[in-house]
């Protein structure tokens, strides 16, 4: 049957077709349906639709028809029934069917697919007599399509993947970041500001949390000059290895060591700073200078204090002898001005050679108290010759190692620095007390206080800032605290200076 036919046998597509040519059935570029009765028994397609249902052009094809059909068709990946396909639905229930997208599958195993309008035909009378339907493939768009789902698919797996091992690695690293036992702190490259801090950092800080982040170093305390420093270094290398600076913290010196890589966080540049503080160690490293000048000192003592003390004595001697020779009564005063030199120079042999000593001698358990009551008229005594004031308070220390003659000593030293530092009517403060489990003897003065670039030189043999000394007395002393195993402590403001010394009670 061909088009003129169909049409002819068909007077109710006349009325509609009537306008159009026959050739435009088949030349229109989408494929055309068309259902002859109510019963979908026959349907015509032209030859886009008839390729893309693998028969004739202009054959007839409906799945209305009986005996098996070539393909299945799929809607939504269900095989769908002959009632439920876009025409049948157009004819048998009168729907308007806009986008059916529907896939046909052959038993040799071609598969395509399709978008399907369809449109019911009725009479003058709205008896619907047949309809007609538009077809286009997208086949190629289908497949396409799942091909880009699948790579989506796979895409969005890999991110996945990519997301979570980023996630478990953040969680690491945010777990290792706050429980390394080293002070680590994040600062951003843009403003250097801190925008995270360790528990660690958090322990050793006199801040909250709130009040570190958003801070520079500088604003925290970092000296300007070596924050400046920081800055340009970071800049210019990005890392940062062993940085030191110290500032003042109460009166204290503290030092710390300042490490810095670059790092990205959340796509933001930002630096990964690590801070140590090395404050004991600088200590350490100051008392092991000192005790390296004393050992110095002391193995100069023990060479030739000896040997320059015996002639020293014998001439001594002579000269006392002399003087009391009538003859040389006229010079006696030369004698004694002379004996009082050579006692005088005896004096510092003997220092020198306390230096040398690296333990008390015949250290027995004693009170302090007791020590520093007997030796309290003498102290009373002296500060009475300048016109100044000692007091002494005892808190009943338990008994402790103790060289007497030593502690003896080492008070007389820290007291007469005292005095020479007041002005007449000067208080000096001697006292003892516990304090955690050490004996503390404290002397205090009134005087103007030391210079800080002085306070680190005390100790140190030989170093003085008072005409005609040798610097020898607080070296000794400091020789016998660090004999008798204890601590020095200096304090020292415009109010006055305090010698801390602890012993320990153990």
């Amino acid at each position: 049957m061909n088009i003129e036919d169909f049409i002819s046998s068909n007077p109710d597509l006349q009325q509609i077709l009537m306008q159009m040519h026959s050739k435009l059935f088949d030349i229109l570029p989408c494929g055309i349906s068309i259902a002859a009765d109510a019963g979908c028994k026959t349907i015509i397609h032209n030859s886009v639709t008839a390729r893309f249902l693998r028969i004739e052009p202009l054959g007839q094809f409906s799945f209305s028809t009986q005996g098996p059909h070539p393909m299945k068709v799929y809607q939504n990946g269900k095989m769908i029934p002959a009632e439920e396909l876009p025409i049948e639905q157009a004819v048998r229930f009168g729907k308007e069917i806009v986008g059916c997208e529907l896939e046909f599958v052959w038993e040799d195993g071609i598969t395509k697919f399709a978008r399907w309008n369809a449109s019911p035909i009725r009479d003058n009378d709205g008896i619907i007599r047949g309809c007609i339907a538009t077809m286009g493939e997208i086949t190629d768009y289908v497949h396409k399509s799942r091909k880009l789902r699948i790579r989506r698919d796979y895409l969005e797996k890999l991110v996945e993947e990519r997301t979570s091992e980023l996630r478990k690695s953040e969680e690491r690293f945010s777990k290792i970041f706050h429980s390394s036992p080293n002070t680590l702190m994040i600062v951003r490259k843009s403003d250097f500001r801190l925008i995270d801090v360790n528990q660690r950092a958090l322990k050793n800080s006199t801040f909250s949390r709130e009040n570190l982040i958003g801070n520079t170093l500088f604003e925290l305390g970092m000296p300007e000059a070596h924050f400046l420093q920081f800055k340009d270094k970071l800049e210019e290398n990005s890392s940062i290895e062993n940085m030191e600076f110290s500032f003042l913290r109460n009166e204290n010196e503290v030092t710390y060591l300042l490490s810095a890589e670059k790092m990205e966080l959340d796509n933001e540049e930002c630096f990964l700073l690590t801070r140590t503080n090395i404050t004991k160690n600088k200590q350490v490293e100051k008392e092991m200078a000192r005790l390296d000048r004393l050992n110095l000192v002391g193995k100069m003592a023990a060479g030739i204090a000896h040997e320059i003390r015996n002639p020293m004595t014998t001439v001594r001697g002579y000269l006392q002898v002399m003087g009391a020779k009538t003859e040389f009564k006229s010079y006696s005063s030369a004698f004694g001005i002379m004996m009082d030199e050579i006692d005088h120079a005896n004096s510092i042999i003997t220092k020198y050679l306390s230096l040398a000593c690296h333990k008390p001698n015949n250290p027995s358990y004693q009170n302090i108290d007791k020590i520093l009551d007997d030796l309290y008229p003498l102290l009373r005594a002296e500060a009475s010759k300048q016109q100044k004031e000692v007091v002494l308070e005892t808190m009943d220390t338990p008994k402790i190692l103790l060289n007497a003659n030593e502690i003896v000593q080492l008070t007389l030293n820290l007291a007469q620095n005292g005095l020479d530092a007041m002005k007449e009517n000067g208080r000096l403060s001697v006292r003892t007390y516990t304090q955690d489990e050490q004996v503390v003897l404290s002397v205090k003065d009134e005087g103007t206080g030391i210079p800080r670039e002085n306070i680190e030189k005390l100790g140190i043999p030989f170093f003085t800032t008072k005409d005609n000394h040798t610097g020898l007395g607080l070296a000794t002393s400091y020789n016998i605290v660090h004999r008798h195993h204890g601590k020095f402590k200096v304090q020292s403001g415009s109010g006055g200076t305090e010698f801390l010394v602890y012993f320990p009670i153990k």
